[in-house]
């Protein structure tokens, strides 16, 4: 699968550890087929849409193995890039104090539309 080559092009080009094999991504797939951070639905063959599936780096400064990624959306993966976590939970809480705004940005349930 595409994921692992293309984590392992970017593991050569930073000099980073790099363990995993397709076979972890049928390991690790949610069950549900839905991305563990946004609860959105995994769809395979939408490079860098919301739903395409991301293998994200739970330590940025670990390497790619099994024990320090995780497969969830390439939109989850986007928004954390380059957040901290105290930028994260800031966001998240203006988020929710301005729940009540129409923008488009948000659907029902809160998830982006």
């Amino acid at each position: 699968r595409n994921l692992v080559y293309i984590a392992g092009y970017r593991a050569i080009e930073r000099d980073l550890e790099f363990t995993l094999t397709t076979e972890w991504i049928d390991e690790v797939w949610p069950a549900d087929n839905r991305c563990p951070v946004l609860d959105i639905p995994l769809k395979w063959g939408e490079y860098k849409s919301g739903r395409s599936p991301s293998i994200d780096k739970i330590n940025p400064a670990g390497g790619y193995t099994p024990d320090n990624c995780r497969i969830i959306s390439w939109r989850a993966n986007r928004l954390k890039s380059d957040a901290t976590p105290e930028e994260l939970i800031l966001l998240a809480k203006d988020a929710t104090n301005n729940a009540h705004n129409s923008s488009p940005r948000y659907g029902r349930e809160g998830h982006p539309a």
